[in-house]
């Protein structure tokens, strides 16, 4: 008969930490048996006789003395079936689990660990701080990398693995231990991050669409003009450098369109912003891609400089001719298809990015008598809160004099 199991726990420490988020997902009693780090009790004899190294986790089960966290998470997935398997797949899947894990447990948790950094900094605690930051973004960084190409809901995959039971403690040392800035990385941030510049169109669209929402998210400007797209940084998110980039929950996503249906199925809340039969669905995409693919990369930043250099008046006339078409074809498909919005009373992708695009226009001096249906949809628009606080002058890397 299978005995209660003894975990040699500390209520803060990563490693002890891991364990019980794998004991508690497998839905394992056990014995917690505090050890106070702070008065050494690690250090103690009869602790040293269970783990002479004077380190926790320990794990006691059937008469087997379990140490390090990850030989005792995998001896738990193994003896205890549960719900959850920590460990799953083929030979590979379980290595690239088990590489991911090991940059938290082996790569960061040693050089944080209490008596590493005690060693450096002595009684210094800002010293302290600033040897485990180094390492923890070290590793945070490598770790981002990673989880870009293997996350779903989770850290691979849509199932909770050995990955994700190691990130909440080390989540909770970074932030609140050793200061680190979590916004450089999304590992476990709940709110999404946008990246986004004032008035770049493909950003304000997708900046509309979390406010209809009402999404909650932290906004990362990246200054087109100062070409810090081209970072090395930004780059490694987006390898076209364009904005918008959106993370969330370990993903992702580049591409306007891509961002906002993802927006739209994975938040419920708001409306709808693609709705109805296939075929209305094809309808809303077909006359928001007309400012999407048409309109919109035949004004980007980098074409018109690349189309005249020198000239502004040529980079506006360029723009112009692209803009009217794509609207000629836009008002007489709305013709057919409007109501209070683009397609009958309820707002749609399309609404979603009408005002950049109206605002784009105006910047090339086209003139917007042409497009009455387009121009009344836009000052329907333009009273909605939600649209007033995704707008230009709403921002906050808007600069001073175009700040509402």
């Amino acid at each position: 008969m299978s005995s209660v199991p003894t975990l040699y726990s500390y209520w803060r420490s990563s490693c002890a930490w891991r364990v019980r988020i794998a004991l508690e997902l497998k839905k394992v009693e056990y014995e917690n048996i505090p050890i106070e780090l702070a008065d050494k009790q690690q250090g103690s004899q009869k602790y040293s006789e269970l783990n002479p190294i004077g380190y926790v986790p320990t794990f006691v089960h059937n008469g087997n003395v379990i140490t390090e966290s990850l030989a005792i998470v995998e001896y738990i997935d193994e003896v205890f079936p549960g719900d959850f398997k920590l460990l799953p797949g083929d030979a590979a899947k379980k290595a690239l689990i088990r590489s991911l894990a090991l940059i938290i447990i082996a790569n960061i948790q040693p050089l944080q660990n209490l008596n590493v950094i005690e060693k450096y900094g002595g009684s210094d605690t800002d010293k302290q701080v600033e040897w485990a930051k180094h390492y923890v973004e070290k590793g945070f960084d490598a770790l981002e990398k990673r989880l870009r190409k293997t996350a779903g809901k989770f850290a691979v995959g849509d199932e909770i693995t050995l990955v994700d039971i190691c990130i909440p403690a080390q989540v909770y040392n970074a932030s609140e231990s050793f200061k680190v800035e979590m916004t450089r990385n999304n590992i476990t941030m709940s709110d999404p991050i946008l990246y986004t510049y004032w008035r770049s169109s493909c950003a304000w669209r997708v900046r509309v669409a979390l406010e209809l929402k009402n999404v909650e998210y932290q906004m990362v400007p990246i200054h087109l003009v100062k070409q810090e797209q081209n970072s090395e940084k930004y780059l490694e998110l987006n390898p076209v450098g364009y904005l918008p980039a959106f993370m969330h929950n370990g993903n992702t996503i580049t591409e306007s369109l891509a961002i906002i249906e993802y927006i739209d199925e994975v938040f419920p809340q708001g409306p709808k912003l693609i709705c109805g039969d296939p075929a209305k669905k094809a309808l809303i995409r077909s006359l928001a891609l007309i400012m999407i693919a048409n309109i919109q990369p035949l004004h980007n930043l980098n074409v018109i400089m690349k189309y005249s250099p020198d000239d502004a008046e040529k980079r506006s006339e360029f723009a112009r001719t692209y803009v009217e078409k794509g609207f000629n074809g836009l008002e007489k498909r709305l013709a057919s298809t409007s109501g209070r919005y683009s397609i009958g009373d309820d707002i749609t992708l399309v609404d979603v990015c009408i005002p950049a695009q109206v605002y784009a226009a105006k910047r090339f001096n086209v003139d917007m008598t042409k497009y009455p249906i387009i121009s009344r949809i836009n000052d329907e628009l333009s009273q909605l809160p939600e649209v007033i606080r995704a707008d230009e002058r709403h921002q906050p890397d808007t600069p001073d004099e175009f700040k509402a």
